[in-house]
């Protein structure tokens, strides 16, 4: 009989001990210079024994993605609470340099009036004749009124005919918000304000939302009032990730009627740009809401994580899929 050898799973607890060192990240703050050198430290270690004691080199590979892991998820983008932040998000009028940190997608928000909202990263800030260099999130929503028109068309890349349908959901008039797409570089005269929670018992924590996702204080500004800088200020791997999502939303958006692309949208990918407030409301009541808010998509992978998991462990393909879908 053939001798069958145990299979080994390197990545496999190579990405166990990775999400071990996120979740030690978390709760273990330590200055990232810490991290680093603990990193580059077990590299060479595990280098150094390679050939002399594979063991070691093994156990030190994975406390290599250990460290990583913690040290990823503290270099994570967190806002900066600047004092000066604070004290300008008061209403009044402010001159933001910034760089768009994600896209937003233009939509009707009342009779004549589309709107679209993006976040920014701020690189100086002026008010009153002084200025000063600041690092903020602000989540930044862009009006702009428009004519009545007879035919409504969509977004770039999205079908023309879904704004027939009548039903509110079409992206936006012909007179559209130019694209704001990422790393693009804007100087913008806004008026800021503090995102506030509501105080009802286990109402949603906005503010703690918003600031996991690195967003310091919001702002609404007119479209007029938005003006292009030259130059690009970010990351091509983020832009190319926001290309890919903007060309899933249009793709589905060619697909299926305007009413249902929206949901889809939603479902699939997150994207709650394109939802009314009616849709969600009426999710809500009926306690369905988490279908529009989690990632489709996330989860499918999250799913094939699972599954893949338990056949590494030899669970009957059938108990895995059970399993998973209890999940």
């Amino acid at each position: 009989m053939r001798n069958h050898k145990p299979r080994r799973q390197p990545l496999f607890w190579a990405a166990l001990v990775f999400s071990l060192g996120l979740w030690t990240g978390v709760r273990a703050w330590r200055p990232p210079s810490w991290w680093v050198i603990a990193v580059v430290a077990s590299v060479f270690a595990a280098s150094w024994f390679l050939r002399k004691r594979a063991w070691l080199a093994k156990a030190l590979s994975l406390g290599m993605w250990f460290l990583l892991g913690a040290f990823l998820i503290q270099i994570r983008g967190q806002p900066q609470d600047d004092p000066r932040m604070s004290s300008l998000a008061d209403g009044r009028e402010v001159t933001l340099t910034a760089h768009v940190i994600r896209e937003g997608y233009a939509r009707t928000a009342g009779p004549q009036q589309i709107r679209e909202s993006i976040d920014v990263e701020t690189e100086g800030i002026a008010s009153q004749g002084e200025s000063w260099p600041v690092r903020a999130g602000v989540r930044l929503s862009i009006y702009e009124r428009t004519e009545p028109v007879e035919r409504r068309t969509s977004s770039p890349g999205l079908d023309a005919a879904d704004g027939a349908s009548g039903t509110g959901e079409s992206p936006v008039p012909t007179l559209a918000l130019p694209a704001l797409s990422y790393g693009t570089r804007l100087r913008i005269l806004a008026k800021l304000h503090p995102a506030r929670n509501y105080r009802n018992p286990g109402a949603f924590d906005y503010e703690g939302y918003l600031r996991d996702n690195g967003i310091s204080v919001l702002g609404s500004a007119e479209s007029k009032d938005v003006e292009r800088l030259p130059g690009f200020s970010g990351s091509r791997i983020q832009l190319w990730r926001n290309r890919v999502h903007a060309s899933i939303i249009a793709k589905i958006h060619q697909l299926y009627p305007a009413s249902q692309a929206s949901l889809m949208d939603a479902m699939v990918l997150g994207e709650e740009s394109f939802l009314r407030n009616a849709t969600r409301t009426e999710y809500q009541r009926s306690g369905t809401y988490h279908v529009l808010v989690v990632s489709g998509m996330n989860l499918s992978i999250l799913a094939f994580a699972i599954f893949w998991t338990l056949r590494q462990f030899r669970v009957d393909p059938a108990v895995a899929a059970i399993a998973t879908v209890v999940v």
